[in-house]
């Protein structure tokens, strides 16, 4: 019974640091712990357990922390993170460790942490546990890799000043790799702020052997093009592409190169199509590897190029590559509206004209549904809600708001915000089983491991659930009654007919609010303020700290209520950024589409006119060579012999050349 009592403690010291780790983490700390750390809140749990006498006061073993260290390791090289999270936070936290601060092996589990909580967007407590290597400074072992990943840290987690303020207090004796990572990280923050004399100098000391040697060089030939200077563009660009790729001297070759390299050749090619060079643009653009993220853009662009170059076929074959492989690339639109211009282009009218009102009926809808989302305050104000049901397959969300959806998800920054809250959820959603836990902890501390009964206390998540589904029926019903307002008065109804539905629509509106209002109301009841930390029942010590740690995580959940709309509304307000964004450049689309279409019709008829001009002057146009097509205006004595380029004396060949110079 010792025993099993034992193994309990062990699985509950897990739980206090991770519980530890996860109220903590990138949020302001807990009223239950005050500003304690985690290492200094697992001291107090340390010595109650131990004067509890429920666990040893002996200092671990070095066997132990290398092996949990290994462990943790072959954890975060399977892509567990989190399983890799916990281990490590109890050697990094635990006091069983605290002696060991001085050996290697203790910097490098403060590194794998921070790598770990790098992989999970967890860029602050990152910071927090890679800091703790940077402190001991450039002797020790795993000071540059600390540093190469808080550099990666810094990029990752925006805006940059701060992060080189931290490392910048080590640039006295850096090594040469980490000096060039601080280089480069000064040479990207004045980029962001648009001081590019001091962004290209920055650039230019990064040094050769650097991870970001690369990247570097791509920097400044982007700065070169973007003044115009694109011999200068063109060298840097092909100082990446054209080196090989076991070149190691030249480059620090990992998958940052590989992913620059592939942004290196669609520079050249870009280059190359701006000076007008069309056949080195399609070179540089077919160097794009197969397996590149980059792959439907070079195709694009590509296309673009030879339809620039006059080379249908080609450009056709392209788009057609394009459409069969990446069927939902941001690139698909754009790409069926080049199709019309490169069918124009080769003067297959029938075809250009098809292809115009293709993508005009498509998304003439789309618009238009843009246009009544932006004109419609509720649907607005709902926007990223319609994201998420359209990302959970809500069946009732229209085939038109599905393609504008798409459209918009393609946005970056909303992505980026997108999957913040996602992130946002997922932790809320672990912390909120926490408080159940200690309790669960307390009970078995108390001899019991029953669970309460079921009937002691309403469940308040009932409620929520019900509230929940009514908002959610709220919201379809004001969706499908704003569709249908619109459609009406798109048809020219008028105000006494849509008074009825504008009042449904009204009251729908407000009751939505109202349940939006509740729900918020609930949920931060469900997850109160963090309780008194001195229980007045409870004289026990270590029943005082479960006390208080459930307390606090219950607190962690209404923080995470109360930021979750303050997220929620930024995101909203990116899509309906980019929502606008996006009616213009579909605006943009149509009008070219319907330029083309005309010009097709107008060019289809031009082509009729010489046809008959053509046969009334005894002549067959080529387009008509085809037996099946001439034999109708042949009488049964007559054969026609098409032109193979030869005269013939006694024949007489008129020069048709028309006005405008076209056969």
């Amino acid at each position: 019974m010792r025993g099993a009592q034992r193994l309990g403690w062990s699985l509950g010291w897990a739980l206090v640091l991770g519980a530890s780790a996860s109220v903590r983490a990138d949020t302001p700390a807990a009223p239950a712990g005050g500003t304690q750390s985690a290492r200094e809140r697992a001291q107090v749990y340390y010595q109650a357990f131990v004067k509890k006498r429920l666990i040893s006061a002996q200092t671990a073993e070095v066997r132990e922390l290398r092996q949990q260290l290994q462990a943790a390791e072959a954890l975060a090289q399977t892509e567990r993170a989190e399983d890799a999270v916990l281990l490590l936070t109890d050697l990094t936290e635990h006091p069983r460790f605290a002696d060991y601060a001085e050996l290697e092996e203790m910097s490098a589990a403060h590194y794998a942490l921070g790598s770990a909580l790098h992989a999970l967007g967890a860029e602050p407590s990152a910071q927090r546990a890679l800091r703790w290597v940077l402190a001991k400074g450039p002797r020790d072992r795993y000071f540059a890799p600390a540093y190469r990943r808080y550099v990666d840290v810094a990029l990752a987690s925006q805006p940059l000043p701060a992060a080189l303020a931290e490392l910048s207090q080590y640039k006295d004796n850096l090594p040469e790799d980490a000096q060039n990572e601080l280089y480069y990280l000064q040479a990207r923050e004045r980029q962001a702020a648009r001081d590019l004399p001091a962004a290209k100098a920055g650039f230019e000391r990064v040094g050769r052997h650097s991870r970001f040697y690369a990247s570097a060089q791509f920097q400044l030939g982007v700065l070169a093009a973007n003044e115009r200077a694109y011999r200068e563009a063109e060298t840097r660009f092909c100082r990446i592409a054209k080196t090989a790729d076991d070149s190691r001297y030249s480059f620090y070759v990992d998958g940052r190169y590989f992913r620059i390299k592939d942004l290196a050749q669609l520079g050249l090619g870009r280059v190359a199509h701006e000076q007008r060079r069309g056949d080195d643009a399609f070179y540089y653009y077919f160097q794009v590897p197969n397996d590149s993220a980059r792959v439907p853009e070079a195709l694009f662009e590509a296309a673009y190029a030879r339809y620039e170059a006059k080379d249908s076929e080609v450009a056709i074959d392209l788009l057609d590559q394009l459409e069969a492989r990446f069927p939902r690339s941001p690139y698909a639109d754009e790409a069926s509206l080049l199709r019309g211009y490169v069918s124009l282009a080769h003067c297959d009218y029938e075809r250009a004209v098809k292809y115009f009102e293709t993508f005009t009926q498509h998304f003439t809808p789309v618009r238009e549904e843009a246009e009544r989302i932006l004109a419609n305050p509720s649907r607005r104000d709902a926007l990223y809600e319609e994201l998420r049901q359209r990302g959970q397959g809500d069946k009732q969300t229209s085939a038109v708001h599905r393609s504008l959806l798409a459209l918009l998800r393609v946005d970056p920054e909303f992505n980026d915000l997108h999957e913040r809250l996602n992130q946002l959820d997922r932790e809320a959603a672990r912390a909120g089983r926490l408080p159940e836990s200690f309790e669960l902890l307390a009970a078995r501390y108390a001899g019991s491991d029953r669970p309460r009964p079921a009937g002691d206390a309403a469940d308040p998540r009932a409620d929520l659930a019900e509230v929940r589904e009514e908002l959610n029926d709220a919201r379809r019903a004001l969706r499908v009654l704003s569709e249908q307002l619109d459609t009406m008065r798109g048809l020219g109804a008028k105000d006494a007919e849509l008074a009825p539905l504008e009042k449904d629509v009204a009251e729908l509106s407000t009751r939505q609010r109202a349940l939006a209002a509740r729900l918020d109301g609930l949920q931060l009841a469900r997850a109160p303020a963090a309780e008194s930390s001195e229980p007045s029942a409870q004289s026990d010590e270590v029943a005082k700290l479960f006390a208080q740690d459930a307390s606090a995580a219950r607190s962690f959940e209404r923080r995470v209520l109360e930021l979750r709309p303050r997220l929620q509304k930024a995101a909203n307000d990116r899509a309906l950024a980019a929502l606008t964004e996006l009616q213009a450049r579909i605006g943009g689309f149509l009008r070219r589409a319907r330029i083309g279409r005309i010009d097709a019709v107008m060019g289809s008829k031009r082509k009729l006119e010489r046809q008959v001009e053509s046969l009334a002057a005894g002549r067959f146009p080529p387009e008509l060579r085809d037996p099946l097509l001439v034999q109708r205006f042949l009488r049964d004595d007559e054969e026609y012999w098409p032109y193979e380029g030869e005269d013939w004396p006694d024949e007489y060949r008129e020069d048709d050349a028309s006005e405008d110079g076209e056969p």
